[in-house]
């Protein structure tokens, strides 16, 4: 993942960040592996389209694509100066109405220290409304 994210799109259609899929409003229950260890949780949407949590802050390049009939993906180098930061990867499918899975790469770049690659792979239920209190877009 060295190379920029407009290269590591390569020749799929390119996109932009309202093209991407939007999972319907409401309560998604995850479960999935970060680096060989199961994981769980869940996430209230608001029905936005699929992002990287902080793309609009902290990443200086972004490419949206569909490399295959179905697939949505986000390259995208992101961080803060002075390091290089880190390179994301996160491929989604599914229909977005009642499942959806994302699988993805994160490598994080800290000068002095060797890289740190988190290799994860989720699949996103749908479970119905969100639970009063939780705001859109809340992460647990």
């Amino acid at each position: 993942m060295a190379a920029s994210a407009s290269v590591l799109a390569g020749c799929a259609p390119r996109l932009g960040a309202s093209d991407m899929p939007r999972p319907r409003p409401g309560l998604w229950r995850r479960v999935g592996v970060l680096n060989g260890t199961p994981s769980a949780g869940d996430a209230c949407l608001s029905g936005a389209p699929v992002h990287i949590p902080l793309q609009a802050t902290a990443c200086q390049q972004i490419a949206w694509s569909s490399p295959s009939n179905g697939v949505f993906q986000i390259d995208a180098r992101c961080g803060l100066p002075p390091g290089p930061g880190s390179q994301v990867r996160a491929r989604y499918s599914g229909d977005f109405q009642s499942s959806y899975a994302v699988d993805g790469q994160n490598v994080l770049n800290v000068p002095g220290q060797p890289l740190i690659v988190n290799n994860y792979s989720n699949t996103y239920r749908y479970a119905g409304p969100c639970p009063p209190g939780r705001g859109a877009d809340d992460l647990q």
